[in-house]
């Protein structure tokens, strides 16, 4: 069976139990694909928008420039999953693993990925604007140059997460643990990191993002003698505290 001759889950499945891993391009919009096994998969480019994938095995899968628009796929798994420049634009990927996964590019605009583990996954130039990843984990993540405007991060670990130049525009970073994350030039204006842990964290700025910086909430968030912020930014005089 070729991967031309796909045109149901039937195919698909029939197919891969075969040893077929060539799916590119498939066609199957609004699938129903719960807890389906399609580790090692190539789905290049593949159509799968509004399908249900929900606790999928999706280990190692490669989904570039694939269209999830509005596709569901709470609790699966994505470890190594390649979704760079795929569309998941209203997906939902509640409490899904992600770990090193790549995500360079990726729509993920209004997204719901609250408890989703991104750890060390790369979202260079990704859209997440107004997306929801309240508890979401993001330790040692490439942020560089995201968009996160609107978004929710609150209570997010961000440890070690590199957010050079990343826009961060009215997202609420609530209680965030940005411990040791680089957040060089990044846009800040209107965002709430009210009680976020910046210890150890980067927050020098250019003059453009220093404005900003200076309009975010910082109430009661706690740095140390080793985060790093302008010479002319006074931490306290913002409100945050200095533990040790």
């Amino acid at each position: 069976m070729t991967r031309l001759s796909v045109s149901t889950v039937a195919d698909l499945l029939e197919a891969y139990a075969a040893g077929e891993r060539d799916f590119r391009g498939v066609e199957l919009a609004d699938s129903n694909l719960p807890r389906v096994d399609l580790s090692g998969a190539r789905l290049d480019g593949a159509n799968l928008s509004g399908a249900n994938l929900n606790r999928a095995c999706l280990v190692n899968v490669s989904l570039i420039q694939a269209n999830l628009s509005a596709s569901t796929l709470n609790g699966a798994d994505l470890t190594g999953a390649n979704l760079s420049y795929a569309n998941l634009f209203g997906g939902s990927l509640s409490g899904a693993e992600l770990l090193g996964a790549n995500c360079q590019a990726t729509n993920l605009k209004g997204a719901a990925l609250w408890g989703t583990n991104l750890s060390e996954a790369n979202l260079s130039e990704s859209r997440l604007d107004g997306a929801d990843l309240k508890g979401a984990t993001l330790g040692r993540a490439d942020l560089r140059r995201a968009i996160f405007k609107d978004a929710d991060l609150s209570r997010a670990n961000l440890r070690g997460a590199n957010l050079f130049e990343t826009n961060l525009a009215n997202s609420v970073l609530e209680r965030a643990d940005l411990r040791g994350a680089i957040l060089v030039m990044v846009e800040l204006q209107g965002a709430n990191l009210s009680r976020a842990d910046l210890r150890e964290a980067i927050l020098e700025q250019d003059s453009e993002s220093y404005t900003g910086l200076k309009t975010a909430n910082l109430v009661e968030a706690v740095y140390n003698c080793d985060t790093r912020f302008n010479p002319s930014f006074n931490p306290d005089a913002a409100g945050m505290r200095r533990v040790a």
